[in-house]
């Protein structure tokens, strides 16, 4: 009898030592989740900074990219202007040439 009592107590201080070992394993495994916590909210806040630097990164190349646009703008009224003023002198010089060879001839008949 005196065995079996003695092996009952020695389970009861096991299970006694189990369930301590289970609390603080329990208790422990809160503590992680209570650190996870505080990584996952710096995870958030890094993912919102990095969303932020992106979309300060994305609105100044959109600035860039319009300004390259308005410069190219520019550059094509330039060059519209240019060829008009060519197809003018082109007109003139043509007309010019027409009349020369108009002049010649009532010279000539």
């Amino acid at each position: 009898m005196r065995t079996l009592a003695t092996r009952m107590a020695r389970i009861c201080r096991g299970l006694g030592k189990v369930d301590l070992a289970a609390q603080r394993l329990s208790a422990a495994n809160q503590g992680s989740k209570r650190l996870m916590s505080g990584f996952d909210d710096r995870g958030s806040v890094l993912r919102e900074e990095e969303r932020s630097r992106e979309t300060v990164y994305m609105k100044q190349r959109e600035a860039e990219l319009l300004e390259k646009l308005h410069k190219q703008g520019e550059k094509l009224e330039e060059i519209k202007r240019a060829l008009a003023e060519v197809k003018e002198n082109h007109q003139h010089l043509t007309n010019w040439i027409h009349e020369s060879k108009s002049d010649k001839q009532e010279h000539k008949g």
